[in-house]
């Protein structure tokens, strides 16, 4: 029991502060980590505090590409990391002379509570009833009801192999960004000014 509630109180405090650190951008340019350009710029949807500095809605900020990780085995996803060159906000532009911090770039995804508990639950039930195997069909039962292959028998065999260490040899993928696409930057480094 306590190792459950360890494992539960561990996944909440993780999806916590892995919000709290990040901010929700808007593409302003295209990019690719298959062909990457030396500058990517994105605009703010929100007031943002970055570095102790309020960042107003609609701020566009100018940045320098330091770093691109493509995909990897492990489904590891391509993502790249950024300082930023400028600041512009309405036609006003400030030139960033020495970068305080560097962001890394992945694409914005909603917090999906349901996988989130779903996951919580096949570890905590593999803690609590010591039976072989009891994930597996508890994957398997999960896949049978979304049935996404549009064949459930198949749906369900498809979900325990993607809840299954097997998956991880696949390999990630890599981030094709579309001006408009909705990002997550996420504070890597921060130096006080």
């Amino acid at each position: 029991m306590k190792k459950m509630l360890l494992t539960l109180i561990t996944l909440f405090s993780l999806s916590l502060t892995a919000n709290a650190e990040s901010i929700k951008a808007v593409a302003v340019d295209n990019f690719s980590t298959m062909t990457p350009m030396p500058g990517f710029s994105v605009k703010l949807p929100a007031d943002a505090l970055i570095n102790n500095k309020l960042y107003k809605e609609n701020t566009i900020i100018n940045t320098t590409v330091v770093k691109v990780s493509n995909a990897k085995r492990g489904k590891i996803n391509a993502y790249f990391i950024v300082e930023p060159s400028s600041i512009q906000y309405n036609d006003e532009i400030e030139k960033v002379s020495v970068p305080t911090f560097k962001m890394k770039v992945t694409p914005y995804k909603e917090l999906d509570k349901g996988a989130l508990a779903m996951s919580a639950g096949k570890t905590a039930v593999g803690q609590v009833v010591k039976i072989p195997g009891i994930g597996q069909g508890i994957s398997f039962i999960h896949g049978i009801a979304k049935g996404e292959s549009g064949n459930r028998l198949q749906s369900g065999f498809n979900q325990v192999y993607q809840d299954s260490p097997l998956a991880y040899a696949e390999e990630g993928k890599e981030l094709e960004i579309n001006t408009g696409d909705l990002l997550n930057l996420k504070i890597i480094e921060n130096k006080e000014e």
